[in-house]
């Protein structure tokens, strides 16, 4: 809908037209598919438009990191380098797995040694996250611990490796995800946040202590 806008009308209507539907029961506002309008108005090399879309996309979803790395990519393009490198290092923050942004980056001429830090989450912290946490019906999340190696397992899907961003916040290298483990007022681990695709998903541990 907001691409066939843009391509008719022009940006101006375009944006319009997405602040008037983007919280309508009729539409749905998607990260992907937003990201997707932004590249294709690249790709028909209409790339100033293409970055108003992917900033937009960027204040939908905030907490992503793949938003920030779009709009840091099309800012590239543009010869917009200062403001590129600031939403490349956004990106990063968010998901220091994001191998793409680390290497654009690098083209830009910055040092990113700095930027990722390792951490180290204390064992008896690590515990405390391991059981399996019910995203919904069925669709279950198994946090393990092999050693000092989080993992993490979604009902039928391999297990991958997650890697601490923080004590509590950790993320994956191979696919576009963060996971949050969350505390009840005991102190206790009592559920788990799933931030993927600008959507979050809690998911109640259920084998609590």
């Amino acid at each position: 809908e907001l691409l066939t806008v843009i391509e008719n009308k022009g940006i101006e209507q375009g944006i319009t037209h997405y602040n008037k539907i983007k919280n309508s029961d009729t539409f749905e506002l998607s990260e992907n598919e937003m990201n997707r309008v932004g590249y294709q108005l690249m790709e028909a090399a209409k790339t100033e438009e293409a970055a108003q879309v992917l900033k937009l996309n960027m204040e939908a979803f905030p907490k992503s990191f793949n938003v920030y790395d779009s709009y840091g990519e099309a800012l590239m393009k543009l010869g917009k380098n200062d403001l590129a490198i600031k939403n490349y290092k956004k990106s990063i923050e968010l998901n220091p797995g994001n191998q793409n942004g680390i290497a654009m980056l690098e083209k830009l001429g910055v040092e990113t040694e700095d930027l990722i830090q390792e951490v180290h989450v204390p064992e008896k912290i690590l515990k405390t996250y391991v059981g399996k946490y019910e995203l919904s019906e069925g669709l279950i999340l198994t946090i393990s611990k092999e050693g000092k190696q989080m993992k993490a397992k979604l009902t039928g899907q391999q297990e991958l490796d997650i890697f601490p961003k923080s004590t509590h916040v950790f993320y994956l290298k191979v696919i576009t995800a963060q996971i949050t483990f969350n505390k009840n007022k005991k102190g206790k681990i009592d559920s788990l946040t799933l931030l993927q695709r600008g959507r979050e998903i809690i998911g109640k541990k259920l084998d609590q202590e």
